[in-house]
């Protein structure tokens, strides 16, 4: 991976809001949710492979969630479309194993998908 790329990558939020969504990698923890924006938001690397909400899949496939918003993340294969529930959206479709990749236009609620 091209140096440029890699800054680029490790230089964003682990956290990123709207008014009304929030979009994190993996998923929330049922936990306070105002914890663990804060934590999100400093960036705390103190775990060895960062903040559960990165990488869990547990989380990822989860449902339920704290935020007072619509929770959107990817990082665990559901299905080879979108899964949308009340207040949460799941995004990966599998790019990684030739399934579609997949974006939302948030305004527009719109995928767009490409295999």
């Amino acid at each position: 991976m091209p140096k440029a790329h890699l800054e680029f990558i490790t230089s964003l939020p682990f956290l990123y809001e709207t008014e009304s969504l929030v979009l994190v990698h993996a998923g929330l923890e049922k936990s306070d949710w105002e914890k663990q924006r804060a934590k999100l938001l400093s960036r705390d690397r103190s775990e060895i492979r960062g903040p559960a909400q990165l990488f869990s899949h547990l989380l990822a496939t989860t449902i339920a969630h704290p935020a007072p918003k619509t929770l959107v993340s990817g990082h665990a294969v559901l299905a080879l479309r979108p899964r949308v529930g009340p207040r949460r959206l799941f995004l990966n479709c599998g790019v990684d194993m030739k399934g579609p990749l997949v974006a939302w236009i948030s305004d527009q609620n719109k995928f767009i998908k490409a295999t």
